[in-house]
């Protein structure tokens, strides 16, 4: 019970922490980026979260199965297709977003020809970062099942 409230309070103190940040670093990207390499930035972070959405829900299936099985070696081959599939969708993926970015940026996101250099490599790192945070949470998980 005890860890409970424990991990209760954790979690408000995130959301809070997470809130007053977003509150007080907002208006300084503002300030420091202008409004239309702000809004650049944001839509760009913003389709960078998303792919975090791809999971798939695989890794909560793989939290189920681990709990269940426990330490066996059928969990360990299911941790091994968990992140095959993971990586088998998720590289092409982003290997196709990288090689269409231009596309991407310039003409479905409508950047002008000035922002898409600036962007360009943010777009890049953000589509990398969302795959090593993507093939992280199968670890993750790992230890959430024990």
């Amino acid at each position: 019970m005890k860890l409970t409230y424990k991990n209760s309070l954790s979690g408000i103190g995130q959301l809070v922490l997470t809130g007053l940040l977003t509150f007080v670093s907002i208006p300084v990207f503002i300030r420091v980026l202008g409004e239309e390499a702000y809004g650049a930035f944001s839509i760009v972070t913003l389709a960078g979260n998303l792919n975090l959405l791809a999971n798939l829900g695989l890794n909560t299936s793989l939290l189920r199965l681990l709990s269940e099985q426990g330490k066996t070696r059928e969990s360990d081959h299911d941790i091994v297709v968990t992140l095959g599939l993971l990586l088998g969708i998720l590289v092409p993926l982003s290997a196709l977003a990288i090689s269409q970015e231009e596309r991407i940026l310039m003409q479905w996101l409508g950047l002008s020809g000035a922002m898409y250099e600036r962007v360009a490599t943010l777009y890049k790192l953000v589509i990398a970062a969302n795959l090593i945070l993507l093939a992280g949470q199968t670890f993750t998980t790992v230890l959430d099942a024990q």
